[in-house]
């Protein structure tokens, strides 16, 4: 289970602005996801009093917990592994576990694919943060864990 361990926005958008950790084979984000997170950070600062927040990594298959206990998500950016074929991500309000009722589900079949997701005035998690990304998933239950290169890797922008 990971604590949350949130410091200045300033740290959390520096990190984001440099990272080069890599992402499902490459080591760039696109220029589009830059800005987006850009527009929140300044959104952030301007409209809620720029709130301490960490950056969290997510490079892992089945229930990799994020957070575990109550957050507020700010923001979600995902990018599909290598292998072109069909993907599932669940992020789930919940300390260890992908529930089937999860808050986020992202599908895709294309490899490199990015998603961004953005939530103003911050998404509640109430009992955590739990995602996992897998390659077999019946419109409720997700099964099958994701390989290295089917993965969704990316990071989860959350406060307290």
């Amino acid at each position: 289970m990971s604590a949350l361990s949130v410091s200045n926005a300033n740290v959390a958008r520096q990190s984001l602005y440099n990272m080069s950790a890599e992402l499902g084979g490459s080591k760039t984000r696109s220029s589009a996801v830059f800005y987006i997170m850009k527009a929140l950070f300044l959104h952030l600062a301007a409209n809620k009093g720029n709130p301490d927040l960490e950056l969290k990594y997510q490079t892992s298959g089945a229930n990799a917990s994020i957070v575990g206990g109550a957050c507020t998500m700010y923001a979600i950016f995902l990018k599909k592994g290598v292998v072109a074929t069909d993907s599932y991500f669940k992020l789930s309000n919940h300390a260890t576990q992908v529930q089937a009722a999860s808050e986020v589900i992202v599908k895709s079949s294309v490899a490199g694919e990015e998603f961004c997701a953005v939530w103003p005035n911050g998404y509640a998690l109430d009992t955590g943060c739990t995602s996992g990304s897998y390659t077999a998933y019946d419109g409720a239950n997700a099964t099958t864990a994701s390989t290295a290169t089917h993965n969704f890797y990316g990071y989860v922008l959350v406060g307290a």
